[in-house]
């Protein structure tokens, strides 16, 4: 009865930690492990000038990846690559290289960076919270077992 209500008690934990994080409408779909979910951010912003437009839509300078989440929580990013992200769109991106980002950026006389500054929370955050309940379910099944054993006299 223990250990079920101990794995019970993880499985809500992880469900309480999934709504916690927020999910936008893009993730939302794969309830437990999401794979290939693809993520932009801006890296750094272009003037709102005619020559960093493409028709209606200004853009900026991007970049992009994919994620692996567990219950929402990004646990592994991959396959990066530059490109043109577009101001209030986390979706949707123009394809650029990152030689035509750099003419991009010395027109703007702005300096890109040799990595972009993913955040925490997507770099590290997610990986140290699920290892910390992998953790915390480890010890609460070896306190569990320790507690059923018989005391020897």
């Amino acid at each position: 009865m223990k250990r079920r209500t101990g794995i019970l008690s993880a499985i809500a934990m992880c469900a309480a930690l999934a709504t916690a994080a927020a999910p936008s409408r893009a993730e939302a779909a794969p309830f437990i492990v999401g794979w290939g979910g693809e993520k932009i951010i801006t890296v750094a912003e272009l003037p709102g000038t005619a020559a960093f437009k493409s028709g209606d839509t200004h853009f900026d300078l991007g970049y992009r990846f994919k994620q692996i989440t567990f219950f929402f929580i990004p646990v592994w990013n991959y396959d990066g690559k530059w490109c043109g992200s577009i101001r209030g769109d986390g979706s949707h991106f123009f394809d650029f290289d990152r030689e035509r980002l750099e003419k991009m950026a010395r027109a703007a006389d702005i300096s890109l960076p040799a990595e972009p500054a993913i955040s925490a929370w997507d770099s590290y955050g997610g990986k140290a919270l699920v290892g910390a309940i992998i953790l915390g379910y480890g010890v609460l099944r070896w306190r569990g077992r320790r507690a059923a054993k018989p005391a020897v006299a």
